[in-house]
């Protein structure tokens, strides 16, 4: 039997700052900004190891994309890991 008292919301974690998603593809992004906030979002990288799969011009394409505001590009783009990391 699984004891609650120690049971936290998944959501929790994330804005909480204790946990981040990468959200390179678009196909899940509203799922994501809905549900782990925009706090917990932000582009990772491999480097310097390649990965074929991977949009080599995500970031461009997050700084064109107009169904987003500002805020929220520069938190994916670079604020969210300045926190992540500590800078």
């Amino acid at each position: 039997m699984i004891d609650r008292r120690y049971y936290r919301d998944p959501e929790e974690f994330f804005r909480s700052g204790r946990a981040f998603v990468n959200c390179e593809g678009d196909e899940d992004f509203d799922y994501l900004l809905k549900h782990v906030g925009e706090d917990a979002l932000m582009c990772s990288s491999d480097f310097p190891h390649g990965d074929p799969s991977a949009e080599e011009n995500y970031v461009t394409r997050w700084r064109e994309r107009s169904d987003m505001p500002e805020r929220i590009k520069e938190k994916i783009l670079g604020k969210n890991a300045e926190r992540f990391f500590h800078l």
